[in-house]
Protein backbone atom coordinates (compact mmCIF):
# COMPACT_ATOMS: atom_id res chain seq x y z
CA UNK A 1 0.00 0.00 0.00
CA UNK A 2 0.97 3.66 -0.34
CA UNK A 3 2.83 5.11 2.66
CA UNK A 4 0.65 6.78 5.33
CA UNK A 5 -0.51 10.25 4.33
CA UNK A 6 -0.31 9.62 0.58
CA UNK A 7 -3.52 9.21 -1.39
CA UNK A 8 -3.08 6.42 -3.97
CA UNK A 9 -5.64 8.00 -6.30
CA UNK A 10 -3.79 11.33 -6.19
CA UNK A 11 -0.48 9.56 -6.92
CA UNK A 12 -2.02 7.87 -9.97
CA UNK A 13 -3.55 11.12 -11.22
CA UNK A 14 -0.18 12.83 -10.87
CA UNK A 15 1.66 10.07 -12.75
CA UNK A 16 -0.98 10.01 -15.48
CA UNK A 17 -0.57 13.76 -15.99
CA UNK A 18 3.24 13.65 -15.90
CA UNK A 19 3.60 10.88 -18.46
CA UNK A 20 0.79 12.13 -20.69
CA UNK A 21 2.66 15.44 -20.94
CA UNK A 22 5.94 13.62 -21.65
CA UNK A 23 4.45 11.64 -24.56
CA UNK A 24 5.41 14.37 -27.05
CA UNK A 25 9.05 14.14 -25.99
CA UNK A 26 9.01 10.35 -26.11
CA UNK A 27 7.67 10.47 -29.66
CA UNK A 28 10.22 13.09 -30.69
CA UNK A 29 13.15 11.13 -29.26
CA UNK A 30 11.82 7.66 -30.00
CA UNK A 31 14.89 6.49 -31.93
CA UNK A 32 17.27 7.65 -29.20
CA UNK A 33 15.17 6.12 -26.42
CA UNK A 34 14.78 2.78 -28.17
CA UNK A 35 18.54 2.52 -28.79
CA UNK A 36 19.43 3.52 -25.21
CA UNK A 37 16.94 1.11 -23.63
CA UNK A 38 17.45 -1.82 -26.00
CA UNK A 39 19.78 -3.70 -23.61
CA UNK A 40 17.11 -3.41 -20.90
CA UNK A 41 14.34 -4.70 -23.16
CA UNK A 42 16.54 -7.58 -24.29
CA UNK A 43 17.41 -8.44 -20.68
CA UNK A 44 13.72 -8.48 -19.74
CA UNK A 45 12.88 -10.73 -22.66
CA UNK A 46 15.59 -13.18 -21.59
CA UNK A 47 14.66 -13.02 -17.90
CA UNK A 48 10.96 -13.60 -18.66
CA UNK A 49 11.87 -16.58 -20.87
CA UNK A 50 9.80 -15.19 -23.72
CA UNK A 51 9.51 -17.45 -26.76
CA UNK A 52 7.41 -17.98 -29.85
CA UNK A 53 3.72 -18.59 -29.28
CA UNK A 54 3.52 -17.04 -25.80
CA UNK A 55 0.81 -14.72 -24.48
CA UNK A 56 2.65 -11.87 -22.67
CA UNK A 57 1.49 -9.05 -20.37
CA UNK A 58 3.61 -5.87 -20.47
CA UNK A 59 2.77 -3.30 -17.79
CA UNK A 60 3.80 0.37 -17.99
CA UNK A 61 4.36 -0.14 -21.71
CA UNK A 62 4.49 3.59 -22.50
CA UNK A 63 5.25 4.28 -26.14
CA UNK A 64 5.55 0.59 -26.92
CA UNK A 65 8.71 -0.96 -25.57
CA UNK A 66 9.32 -3.68 -24.75
CA UNK A 67 5.83 -4.65 -26.01
CA UNK A 68 6.73 -4.24 -29.70
CA UNK A 69 9.98 -6.20 -29.39
CA UNK A 70 8.14 -8.93 -27.51
CA UNK A 71 5.42 -9.04 -30.18
CA UNK A 72 8.08 -9.79 -32.78
CA UNK A 73 9.63 -12.41 -30.50
CA UNK A 74 6.39 -14.35 -29.87
CA UNK A 75 5.16 -14.33 -33.49
CA UNK A 76 3.71 -16.34 -35.03
CA UNK A 77 1.03 -17.60 -32.70
CA UNK A 78 1.79 -15.40 -29.70
CA UNK A 79 0.43 -12.05 -28.60
CA UNK A 80 1.11 -9.14 -26.26
CA UNK A 81 -1.18 -6.99 -24.13
CA UNK A 82 0.46 -3.66 -23.24
CA UNK A 83 -1.04 -1.65 -20.38
CA UNK A 84 -0.23 1.93 -19.37
CA UNK A 85 -1.92 4.62 -17.31
CA UNK A 86 -1.22 7.37 -19.89
CA UNK A 87 -3.34 7.12 -23.04
CA UNK A 88 -1.22 9.66 -25.01
CA UNK A 89 1.82 7.37 -24.59
CA UNK A 90 -0.19 4.44 -25.90
CA UNK A 91 -1.33 6.43 -28.93
CA UNK A 92 2.35 6.64 -29.93
CA UNK A 93 2.75 2.90 -29.31
CA UNK A 94 -0.20 2.10 -31.58
CA UNK A 95 1.27 4.26 -34.35
CA UNK A 96 4.54 2.38 -34.09
CA UNK A 97 2.81 -1.02 -34.14
CA UNK A 98 0.91 -0.04 -37.28
CA UNK A 99 4.08 1.23 -38.96
CA UNK A 100 5.79 -2.09 -38.25
CA UNK A 101 2.83 -4.16 -39.36
CA UNK A 102 2.41 -5.81 -35.96
CA UNK A 103 -1.10 -7.17 -35.47
CA UNK A 104 -0.41 -9.37 -32.45
CA UNK A 105 -0.08 -6.54 -29.92
CA UNK A 106 -2.88 -4.62 -28.19
CA UNK A 107 -2.38 -1.46 -26.15
CA UNK A 108 -4.93 -0.67 -23.47
CA UNK A 109 -5.10 2.27 -21.07
CA UNK A 110 -5.72 1.14 -17.53
CA UNK A 111 -4.76 1.01 -13.88
CA UNK A 112 -2.54 -1.96 -13.14
CA UNK A 113 -4.32 -2.43 -9.80
CA UNK A 114 -7.77 -2.66 -11.36
CA UNK A 115 -7.47 -4.84 -14.45
CA UNK A 116 -10.06 -7.53 -15.09
CA UNK A 117 -7.95 -10.32 -16.57
CA UNK A 118 -8.51 -14.07 -16.21
CA UNK A 119 -6.41 -16.06 -13.78
CA UNK A 120 -3.54 -17.97 -15.37
CA UNK A 121 -4.04 -16.33 -18.77
CA UNK A 122 -0.45 -15.21 -19.51
CA UNK A 123 2.79 -17.11 -20.15
CA UNK A 124 5.07 -14.26 -19.04
CA UNK A 125 4.96 -10.66 -17.80
CA UNK A 126 7.29 -7.67 -17.99
CA UNK A 127 7.44 -4.15 -16.59
CA UNK A 128 10.20 -1.73 -17.62
CA UNK A 129 10.75 1.30 -15.37
CA UNK A 130 7.17 1.35 -14.15
CA UNK A 131 7.18 -0.25 -10.71
CA UNK A 132 8.94 2.76 -9.16
CA UNK A 133 5.85 4.92 -9.70
CA UNK A 134 3.22 2.55 -8.29
CA UNK A 135 1.63 3.37 -4.92
CA UNK A 136 1.18 -0.36 -4.19
CA UNK A 137 3.93 -2.25 -6.06
CA UNK A 138 3.52 -5.48 -4.06
CA UNK A 139 -0.23 -5.42 -4.74
CA UNK A 140 0.38 -5.09 -8.47
CA UNK A 141 2.94 -7.91 -8.40
CA UNK A 142 0.36 -10.09 -6.65
CA UNK A 143 -2.12 -9.29 -9.42
CA UNK A 144 0.48 -10.28 -12.02
CA UNK A 145 1.15 -13.46 -10.07
CA UNK A 146 -2.55 -14.33 -10.30
CA UNK A 147 -2.81 -13.83 -14.07
CA UNK A 148 0.34 -15.84 -14.84
CA UNK A 149 0.14 -19.57 -15.43
CA UNK A 150 2.07 -21.77 -12.97
CA UNK A 151 5.78 -21.74 -13.75
CA UNK A 152 5.62 -18.51 -15.79
CA UNK A 153 8.20 -15.79 -15.24
CA UNK A 154 7.95 -12.08 -14.49
CA UNK A 155 10.79 -9.65 -15.30
CA UNK A 156 11.13 -6.09 -14.04
CA UNK A 157 13.46 -3.13 -14.52
CA UNK A 158 13.87 -0.36 -11.95
CA UNK A 159 16.48 2.38 -11.67
CA UNK A 160 19.33 1.77 -9.26
CA UNK A 161 20.43 4.29 -6.61
CA UNK A 162 21.20 7.94 -7.42
CA UNK A 163 24.96 7.45 -7.01
CA UNK A 164 24.95 4.96 -9.90
CA UNK A 165 22.76 7.14 -12.12
CA UNK A 166 24.36 10.45 -13.16
CA UNK A 167 22.12 10.27 -16.25
CA UNK A 168 19.13 10.99 -14.00
CA UNK A 169 20.85 12.60 -11.03
CA UNK A 170 22.55 15.59 -12.71
CA UNK A 171 19.36 17.64 -13.26
CA UNK A 172 18.02 16.81 -9.81
CA UNK A 173 21.24 17.89 -8.10
CA UNK A 174 21.17 21.26 -9.88
CA UNK A 175 17.44 21.82 -9.43
CA UNK A 176 17.83 21.20 -5.71
CA UNK A 177 19.85 24.43 -5.50
CA UNK A 178 16.91 26.50 -6.76
CA UNK A 179 13.70 24.72 -5.83
CA UNK A 180 12.41 22.12 -3.45
CA UNK A 181 13.10 18.63 -4.77
CA UNK A 182 11.06 16.27 -2.60
CA UNK A 183 12.85 13.35 -1.03
CA UNK A 184 10.18 10.65 -1.00
CA UNK A 185 9.62 8.80 2.24
CA UNK A 186 10.75 5.16 2.25
CA UNK A 187 8.30 3.16 0.18
CA UNK A 188 6.95 6.20 -1.69
CA UNK A 189 6.85 6.29 -5.50
CA UNK A 190 9.67 8.04 -7.34
CA UNK A 191 12.53 7.59 -9.80
CA UNK A 192 14.77 5.94 -7.18
CA UNK A 193 12.08 4.17 -5.14
CA UNK A 194 13.84 0.85 -5.78
CA UNK A 195 17.40 2.11 -5.48
CA UNK A 196 17.96 -0.12 -2.44
CA UNK A 197 19.26 -3.44 -3.84
CA UNK A 198 17.05 -5.46 -1.49
CA UNK A 199 13.73 -3.77 -2.18
CA UNK A 200 12.86 -5.22 -5.60
CA UNK A 201 13.68 -8.83 -4.67
CA UNK A 202 11.81 -8.28 -1.42
CA UNK A 203 8.71 -7.06 -3.26
CA UNK A 204 8.76 -10.08 -5.57
CA UNK A 205 9.14 -12.47 -2.64
CA UNK A 206 6.32 -10.77 -0.73
CA UNK A 207 4.09 -11.13 -3.79
CA UNK A 208 4.61 -14.90 -3.83
CA UNK A 209 7.28 -15.45 -6.50
CA UNK A 210 9.97 -18.10 -6.21
CA UNK A 211 13.52 -18.30 -7.58
CA UNK A 212 13.79 -14.51 -7.27
CA UNK A 213 16.94 -12.91 -8.66
CA UNK A 214 18.17 -9.35 -9.23
CA UNK A 215 21.23 -8.16 -11.14
CA UNK A 216 22.77 -4.82 -12.09
CA UNK A 217 22.71 -3.70 -15.72
CA UNK A 218 25.17 -0.82 -16.33
CA UNK A 219 24.18 1.56 -19.12
CA UNK A 220 25.70 4.55 -20.89
CA UNK A 221 24.01 7.32 -22.86
CA UNK A 222 26.32 8.42 -25.69
CA UNK A 223 24.03 10.37 -28.03
CA UNK A 224 24.86 13.93 -27.01
CA UNK A 225 27.46 16.25 -28.46
CA UNK A 226 27.23 18.62 -25.51
CA UNK A 227 25.44 19.35 -22.26
CA UNK A 228 22.77 21.49 -23.91
CA UNK A 229 21.68 18.56 -26.08
CA UNK A 230 21.60 16.30 -23.03
CA UNK A 231 19.45 18.70 -21.00
CA UNK A 232 17.05 19.39 -23.88
CA UNK A 233 16.52 15.64 -24.14
CA UNK A 234 15.99 15.18 -20.39
CA UNK A 235 13.45 18.01 -20.19
CA UNK A 236 11.49 16.38 -22.98
CA UNK A 237 11.39 12.79 -21.73
CA UNK A 238 11.87 12.81 -17.94
CA UNK A 239 8.40 13.74 -16.73
CA UNK A 240 9.23 13.98 -12.99
CA UNK A 241 12.21 16.26 -13.75
CA UNK A 242 10.25 18.51 -16.12
CA UNK A 243 7.60 18.90 -13.43
CA UNK A 244 10.19 20.50 -11.14
CA UNK A 245 11.70 22.71 -13.85
CA UNK A 246 8.60 24.08 -15.58
CA UNK A 247 7.36 26.32 -12.72
CA UNK A 248 10.69 28.18 -12.42
CA UNK A 249 10.88 31.80 -13.54
CA UNK A 250 12.78 32.54 -16.80
CA UNK A 251 15.93 33.86 -15.11
CA UNK A 252 16.21 30.83 -12.83
CA UNK A 253 15.61 28.53 -15.80
CA UNK A 254 18.52 30.10 -17.66
CA UNK A 255 20.79 29.56 -14.66
CA UNK A 256 19.63 25.96 -14.25
CA UNK A 257 20.11 25.33 -17.97
CA UNK A 258 23.70 26.56 -17.85
CA UNK A 259 24.59 24.62 -14.69
CA UNK A 260 23.12 21.32 -15.88
CA UNK A 261 24.91 21.66 -19.21
CA UNK A 262 28.18 22.37 -17.39
CA UNK A 263 27.74 19.47 -14.92
CA UNK A 264 27.09 17.00 -17.72
CA UNK A 265 30.34 18.05 -19.46
CA UNK A 266 32.21 16.18 -16.73
CA UNK A 267 31.32 13.06 -18.71
CA UNK A 268 32.84 14.19 -21.98
CA UNK A 269 34.77 11.55 -23.90
CA UNK A 270 36.18 13.06 -27.09
CA UNK A 271 33.42 14.60 -29.21
CA UNK A 272 30.58 13.04 -27.18
CA UNK A 273 29.22 12.83 -23.67
CA UNK A 274 29.08 9.35 -22.13
CA UNK A 275 26.78 9.58 -19.13
CA UNK A 276 26.48 6.45 -16.95
CA UNK A 277 23.27 4.91 -15.65
CA UNK A 278 22.34 1.67 -13.90
CA UNK A 279 19.14 -0.31 -13.71
CA UNK A 280 18.17 -3.43 -11.82
CA UNK A 281 16.85 -6.39 -13.77
CA UNK A 282 14.87 -8.64 -11.44
CA UNK A 283 12.44 -11.48 -11.79
CA UNK A 284 10.94 -14.62 -10.41
CA UNK A 285 8.65 -17.53 -11.22
CA UNK A 286 4.93 -17.97 -10.51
Amino acid sequence: MAPPGEDPAAIKDRERAIWSAASVGWKTYDETLVAFSRPVSEALIRRARIARGMRVLDLASGTGEPSLSIAEQVAPGGSVLGIDIAEPMLAVAREKATARGLRNVEFRAGDAEALALPEGSFDAATMRWGIMFLPDPVGVLRFVHRVLRPGAAVALAAWGPPAANPFLRIPLDVLRRYTEVPTPAPGSPGLFAFGDPDRLPGALTSAGYRDVESVELPMRMTNFRDGTEYWTFQRAIAGPIARLYDPLDPATRRTVDAEIAAESERYRRGDRLEIPAMTWIAGGLR
